[in-house]
């Protein structure tokens, strides 16, 4: 333990793996503010992203997908929630997998779980600064969710 070099290596994942929690916080906040420039930084050129049965491919498709979203009267008071998830860091990639839920605030006041859903999220490391290459995202209840928390394969 008192080698120098591992000390430094276990601290780079600590603070790999802070970096990565904090930017599946802020794809929550961006996504709820319908903030397109922040949600553009946040994902690679070539970024996938699964939704159920839709796949967009492409950064600016998936920022349009997700600005558009904001079209729905019911996605402008939203609150996109991710966590808790269990990230894995090697090198320049990394995994995070993970629950993420969708509450909308209805007519009459009350708070709704839209949707609750697992995740893996796969994360590249570009220019210095971890970006979304790929998301995996399916409703709890599907055989699909179930083997992304069994640590499978999306």
């Amino acid at each position: 333990m008192n080698d120098p070099e591992k000390l430094e290596e276990r601290l780079q994942t600590l603070e790999d793996t802070f970096a990565l929690h904090n930017l599946l916080t802020e794809y929550g906040f961006a996504a709820d503010r319908g903030d397109a420039e922040s949600l553009l930084s946040m994902f690679t050129a070539d970024a996938v992203y699964e939704l159920d049965e839709l796949r967009i491919e492409g950064r600016d498709e998936i920022v349009a997908t997700i600005i558009g979203q904001r079209d729905n009267p019911m996605m402008v008071a939203s609150a996109h929630t991710i966590g808790p998830v269990v990230i894995s860091v090697q090198g320049d990639r990394a995994t995070a997998r993970g629950y993420s839920r969708l509450y909308v605030l209805e007519d009459d006041d009350r708070v709704t779980l839209w949707r609750l859903s697992f995740n893996r999220w796969d994360f590249s490391r570009q220019e210095g600064s971890w970006r979304i290459k790929r998301r995996v995202t399916r409703a709890l209840g599907r055989e699909e969710a179930t083997s992304l928390l069994r640590g499978g394969k999306p």
